[in-house]
């Protein structure tokens, strides 16, 4: 497993990207009023916090780490069998399969399977 991508999400996309621009992160600006680029490998994504978000997954402020695995279907069963919580179910798409899941503290966590 490796970390494969953060998503930041934040109330001024804009001024959030300017400020890891500064540090040297080659973020520009994708679709949706989103913002993203490679950061050491990692994907490094700014996006719009939901209308409204104060707490929980998608506010202002917080922080959605995803990883990179061989199975995400593997991974979702041992998560489900273990009393976690889907929050995404998976789904294929152009670039791999994706589902979001919810860690003990109730922080959203990306897993993505990559096409071989």
């Amino acid at each position: 497993m490796r970390v494969s991508s953060l998503t930041l999400y934040a109330g001024d996309v804009e001024a959030t990207a300017e400020f890891y621009r500064s540090l040297g992160a080659g973020i520009r600006p994708t679709a949706a009023g989103r913002q993203a680029g490679d950061v050491g490998g990692c994907r490094l994504a700014i996006v719009p916090a939901g209308p409204g978000d104060v707490a929980g997954p998608g506010a202002p402020g917080t922080a959605m780490p995803g990883f990179e695995v061989a199975s995400v279907d593997a991974v979702v069963g041992r998560v489900v069998a273990g009393g976690g919580t889907v929050l995404r179910a998976a789904e294929k798409l152009d670039w791999g399969t994706r589902a979001v899941l919810s860690d003990p503290d109730g922080r959203a966590v990306e897993v993505v399977e990559r096409p071989a």
